[in-house]
This record gives C-alpha cells, structure tokens and sequence, in this order.
C-alpha cells in the first residue's frame, strides 16, 4: 500500500445516459425493447465507484466492451476493444496506468444464434458435401482453422471474445484487433456469409441478432486516476516558540506501518528526523502528531514517507515552514553524549563574529574561541578530549543574543 499506489481507483470522467432509441439492431421484427439490465460496478480492492449503464435489451446475453482510448485497432476505424466483461469490471484484470480512459460500451446479443450456425457447419451437407467443404470454397480451410482455435461444435462459442476469434477466421485475419464499429461491421458481415450459404449450411438460418446503442451516446468513458489507500486530510507544520508542530490527518489507511519524518534545508536533500506508528488498516479518520525539537532556521521542509508493512512506501507533498529569526540560533549539537567531539550548527542571519565558550557546573570557562558567521548555516567542531567526565555547557554569544545548551561528556 502506498500514499500513491497505482492499485486504481476509477472516476467517472464522462458521463452519458445509454440511448437505445438510436441502437443499431438486426433481426427486422425482433425489437430492441429493454427491461432493466445489471448495474456496472467499476471494482477495486476498495473503494467501489458505481456507474450506472442502462442496459436493457430483449436479446438472452449481453456484456461489455472495454476499449482503450487511444489505442488503435487494426480496422482503423476507433479505439481497440481490449476485454468483454460481464457486469463487473475488476481492473486488476487490465494494465491500466494513471490517466488512462477506457469506454464502456454495451452490446447485447444471442450467444444460441452463432451456436446453431457452428453446428450446421459441422454436421450439414449440401448435396454430399461436408457444409465445411462448402464454406471452404468462400474461406479456405476455415473448418481446420476453426479447430486450431479450439471450435469444434457451436458450444465451444461462449461469448463475445469466441465471436470475435471466429469473425477474424472467416475474415482470414487471426489475431487482428477491433473497434466497435469494425465488430458491428464484421457480425453484419458474418451474417451475410451464413445467409449465402446454401440449406442446411447456413441459410435456413436466423441471422446473428444483436443491439448496440449508439455510438455517440451509448458509452460511458472513465479515467484512471492513481488509487490512494491512505488518504491523507491534512498535513500542517507549525513553529511554536522553541519548536515545530508537524500535525497530519488521515481519512483511510490500508497496510500502513508508519510514517518516516523527513526534513531538509532546501526541499531536495531530505533525512530522516523521527518516526510514528501508522494504523495499519483503518478507514477512520486518524490524527497524528511529531515534534520537531531542534527546528531549522529561518526556513525548514517537510515530507512524510509512508512505509507499508511490506517495505514499500511513497512520499507525500512538501510542507514548508518559516520561522521568524532576529538573530543567529543553535540548530543542533551533538552527539550529547559524547567521547570528546561534538559539532556544533547554528544558523544566523547574517555576516558577523560570536564568541562560544564551554563552561563547568562550577561557571568555569574551560574552552574559549570565536567564529566568523555568514547568512544561512554554519558549523564548528569542539574538541573535549582533554575534559574529564562530566556536565558542561556551550554558551555562543554576541552583543544581542546569548545562548546556552548542557552536554555530558564521557
């Protein structure tokens, strides 16, 4: 689980009603009437996005053509069908990336229609010849081919992916891809073919009934849009008077281990401050909260890492925080303890000489010496290997502003 995984979450990017007054239809008498369908359920792992395609026909099957925008079939003449689903479309099924759209169109049909003429393909005769010799003379070696593909009785044609296989055999293009208009083309054309088939081959039979709504208003379009299990509400920075406030919400969590604080002096160099415990799986709204105890100056970056359970993670937005200096300030100091160095950050704001000193509990001065400053971050080290044990302080001062911090030394 990530912040900005791509598990997708689907958005209805168009939506438009499914028409069928305009719906193309074969089959003359048989009307395209409609009684309720099934609800499209766009699923992911979690959440759901509904999306409602009034499909209804009087045809026994229906499903749903899946097309790649922008991607090209081979016929030329729209967008490739890449899948046919029933009514629920799981995207983990499809190699979706963010900001892909697909469209959805229906097409309702009878699957019993194409068995019957794959059937009287098989076991018909024309005057003693195999219906399958006969349909030869049109596409040659359409009956072996059909076998290669597994077809070998009308039962082996269970949906619409089975009717395209058939369509390229007849068409003698295996493997190419279509559109829908090309499809609706093709099953004109299938139809055709069957009826010129002399009786029993074919052309005592019904054509292959179908309906598609229109294709300018019988399709819904969506957009893939990166999918976020953990949902952050917020995330804010505060500087409180001898530190930063960092507070995050978040709406929903899946498989979140924790968060890794992470801070940097200019946005692009970033290291780890601190760490707190995620949720794991939630979809309560949870608040979280980091204290930032040795705050940069004047200006201090922010980013939360979320890191999941199994070691993957992603990164959230940047947050910046200024905080109003007068003077120059210590930013960090250590290690404390330590064996005998230290160093020393301190930020100012401007060009100037201080004075540090590093004094016993008794007010001694054990240490005395003095840095040139410039605008922005400077460093120093201490060497205390001549110290004995104990507790001592560093006192950095100049005319305005004198600071003091206690350090052990071991």
């Amino acid at each position: 689980m990530k912040i900005y995984r791509k598990l997708f979450f689907i958005t209805l990017f168009i939506c438009i009603s499914i028409q069928w007054a305009g719906a193309q239809s074969t089959c003359g008498a048989i009307p395209a009437e409609l009684p309720t369908a099934p609800t499209i359920i766009v699923q992911n792992i979690q959440p759901l996005a509904f999306a409602s395609l009034s499909t209804n026909s009087n045809l026994p099957d229906i499903e749903y053509a899946i097309q790649f925008i922008g991607m090209s079939a081979t016929d030329g003449l729209g967008d490739q069908i890449i899948a046919f689903t029933g009514d629920v479309i799981n995207l983990n099924d499809f190699n979706f990336a963010n900001d892909d759209q697909f469209r959805v169109t229906p097409i309702a049909y009878d699957l019993g229609q194409v068995q019957s003429i794959i059937d009287q393909l098989y076991n018909g005769s024309f005057f003693g010849l195999a219906c399958c010799t006969v349909a030869g003379l049109a596409v040659p070696d359409v009956c072996p081919t059909l076998m290669q593909a597994g077809i070998n009785q009308g039962s082996d044609i269970q949906n619409l992916s089975d009717i395209i296989t058939l369509i390229n055999i007849f068409n003698g293009q295996l493997g190419a891809t279509l559109s829908v208009p090309s499809f609706i083309n093709q099953i004109n054309s299938l139809n055709d073919n069957a009826s010129s088939l002399p009786n029993p081959c074919g052309g005592n039979q019904l054509p292959v009934c179908y309906a598609v709504p229109s294709l300018e208003m019988g399709s819904q379009v969506y957009r893939v849009v990166e999918f976020l299990p953990i949902r952050l509400i917020s995330f804010e920075a505060y500087a409180e008077q001898n530190y930063n406030l960092l507070k995050w919400a978040t709406a929903t969590e899946e498989n979140n281990a924790y968060f890794s604080i992470q801070r940097s002096t200019d946005g692009q160099d970033f290291a780890e401050i601190g760490r707190v415990a995620g949720s794991g799986t939630t979809t309560v709204t949870t608040s979280y909260k980091f204290v930032d105890n040795q705050p940069l100056s004047p200006f201090s970056y922010y980013r939360l890492q979320q890191v999941d359970f199994d070691g993957k993670s992603s990164f959230s937005d940047i947050v910046v925080l200024r905080r109003e200096v007068e003077s120059f300030d210590i930013i960090s100091f250590g290690p404390n303890p330590n064996q005998g160095e230290m160093e020393v950050i301190i930020s100012d704001v401007q060009s100037r000489n201080i004075d540090y000193f590093v004094i016993n509990i008794n007010g001694n001065v054990l240490i005395q010496n003095s840095l040139n400053t410039v605008r922005g971050l400077n460093s120093f080290k201490l060497d205390l290997t001549e110290l004995p044990s104990g507790i001592y302080f560093i006192s950095i001062a100049n005319d305005e502003v004198n600071r003091h911090l206690k350090f052990l030394k071991r």
